[in-house]
């Protein structure tokens, strides 16, 4: 029996030139921002890793993450909730102090984050809604 060849059965494969193009452009800036947060001094790594699990357990349909205008509360909340994880992992012994600097930092990295998912969930909705125009 003669095998089959079924071509590339990558994501985005077999699509009109303007998806693929799309596709294309998303892991590149994909891969863009990893090779730059790869920067981060330490610290800011550890933020980011927990806003990224932060986001990660927002994201779903109804989420406070895609409302129009995000809660201010809940971002501050989550990034002070962040600060404090942050400081007990880089020192266990230390006392519980307020680190302005560290909630600053958090508050940021996690604002940066929704920004990055809600523009990448935009991107997704365009090219369901208005599948062959370029994006």
């Amino acid at each position: 029996m003669e095998r089959q060849d079924f071509g590339d059965l990558s994501p985005g494969a077999g699509l009109f030139p303007a998806a693929e193009d799309a596709l294309s452009r998303e892991r590149l800036l994909r891969e863009e921002v990893w090779k730059m947060r790869s920067y981060y001094p330490e610290t800011a790594r550890r933020l980011w890793r927990q806003a990224e699990e932060n986001c990660d357990k927002m994201e779903y349909e109804g989420s406070l993450m895609y409302d129009e205008y995000p809660d201010r509360l809940m971002v501050r909340l989550l990034a002070s909730k962040m600060a404090k994880e942050a400081a007990r992992e880089m020192d266990p012994d230390r006392e519980e102090k307020e680190e302005p600097w560290l909630e600053e930092m958090a508050r940021v990295l996690l604002a940066d984050e929704i920004c990055r998912r809600r523009c990448r969930r935009q991107r997704r909705r365009q090219r369901i809604w208005a599948p062959g125009f370029p994006i």
